[in-house]
């Protein structure tokens, strides 16, 4: 199954750091995603309003994977 999109109801929450939490997220949801977490590099951190926005590069071969 791929997932385009996550609705109708609420992830766990994560401790740590967003960067802990997103990977810990990646790992838990590498299945429903058809992803690799160790193919996925933090290209960007934001913070906002006391939120904090990971932006996130998959590769796969080590080429960068578009629109991923």
């Amino acid at each position: 199954m791929n997932a385009e999109a996550l609705t109708g109801g609420k992830t766990s929450r994560y401790p740590g750091t967003p960067e802990q939490a997103a990977a810990a997220f990646f790992e838990d949801n590498k299945a429903l995603l058809s992803i690799d977490p160790s193919a996925l590099e933090l290209t960007l951190k934001k913070e906002f309003s006391g939120v904090t926005h990971l932006q996130y590069q998959q590769y796969k071969d080590g080429l960068p994977v578009e629109f991923s």
